[in-house]
């Protein structure tokens, strides 16, 4: 049985579910990821040295339960990843790429219900 984790946003309207039995945890510090966190609003999210929390998956083990109205979606560089975001409070998401040749998912481990389980 696979194990899983709830996600939810800062204000709890926008909720999912994830797969953790397969990914990769890890702490992104490039100027992207921290200008995501910033251009959201939720620069908090950033550790003490401006590092995003990770949980890199594939994006079928990641379902929207509730709140689908608010799924947001940006690119801060024409190179850059697509960052999703809950619209409703600003919560960051998610990130992928533009491309499904490489599918991957990372999922914003401060929105998880238990951080321990990514």
């Amino acid at each position: 049985m696979a194990k899983s984790a709830d996600w939810s946003c800062k204000c709890g309207a926008m909720r999912a579910q994830i797969e953790m039995d397969d990914g990769t945890r890890l702490i992104c510090y490039c100027a992207d990821c921290q200008a995501f966190a910033r251009y959201a609003g939720s620069p908090e999210w950033l550790d003490a040295a401006g590092g995003s929390d990770l949980f890199q998956t594939t994006p079928h083990k990641v379902r929207i339960t509730q709140g689908k109205e608010h799924l947001a979606c940006v690119r801060l560089s024409n190179k850059g990843p697509l960052r999703w975001s809950a619209s409703c409070c600003g919560t960051p998401f998610s990130n992928t790429l533009t491309t499904r040749q490489v599918p991957f998912a990372s999922m914003q481990v401060n929105g998880l219900s238990d951080p321990d389980l990514a």
